[in-house]
């Protein structure tokens, strides 16, 4: 027995919110610092460091609602509970005079 029991699709769903979730904040913030350069910009160190305090605040929301997915995703499937299937007991002739 699975200690968690997630379907292939909460598997799924929850790796590529994963993915999205670690590699797109720091790939936009990445982005974002190149227009903050000396010359262009007032104070570009505090810009940048701007950029880096909402890139790791975006990380920590993220995560924080991959865990509430994964949550609802166990809940799911511990609510569902395991497969069962009916026994091979052949079944009694039905009855014509039943309505």
């Amino acid at each position: 027995m699975a200690l968690i029991p997630f379907t292939g699709s909460c598997r799924r769903l929850l790796a590529l919110t994963g993915l999205v979730t670690l590699v797109l904040p720091v790939i936009a913030g990445e982005f974002a610092k190149q227009f903050f350069q000396p010359g262009l910009s007032d104070d570009p160190m505090r810009q940048s460091l701007l950029i880096d305090y909402i890139v790791i605040g975006a990380l920590v929301f993220g995560l924080t609602m991959m865990l509430t997915v994964g949550l609802g995703c166990w809940m799911r499937g511990v609510m569902q509970g395991p497969a069962r299937r009916a026994d091979d007991y052949p079944m009694p002739p039905e009855d014509p005079r039943a309505p």
